[in-house]
């Protein structure tokens, strides 16, 4: 069996289980948290169900407070939400792909006709 010490890990294991939950069918269904196919999709259902209780367990969650013992698990439940989901999506593989970032051109392009006027204007008479 593989354990999960990861909170965003758990959490989007969490998100594909639900989502196969909701959907009883051979695909989950696309929720707002499982918009789509996950990189937790190709795990059997009960490998995600042990893995999602495995890591609750080792957490220390107590779902009276919704509270978790663990350290690791605190730090990631204090951070802004919004890291909290960038998180959860990059382990859910469900992150967009960057586009290529844009390569400088090898060459300048050439100066103005007039810029060796505007530069001589501008040199200070002590350095001509």
């Amino acid at each position: 069996m593989t354990v999960l010490f990861e909170p965003a890990e758990a959490i989007a294991a969490g998100h594909c289980l639900t989502a196969r939950t909701i959907s009883r069918a051979a695909q989950p269904a696309a929720t707002t948290a499982h918009p789509r196919r996950c990189a937790w999709c190709d795990w059997p259902a009960e490998e995600l169900r042990s893995m999602v209780e495995g890591y609750n367990a080792w957490a220390g969650y107590d779902p009276a407070r919704g509270t978790y013992g663990r350290h690791e698990a605190r730090v990631f439940q204090d951070l802004p939400r919004a890291e909290q989901q960038r998180q959860v999506i990059a382990a859910q593989g469900l992150e967009e792909p960057v586009a290529e970032p844009v390569q400088p051109v090898d060459t300048a392009p050439p100066p103005p006709a007039d810029a060796a006027e505007e530069d001589a204007a501008m040199t200070p008479s002590w350095m001509l």
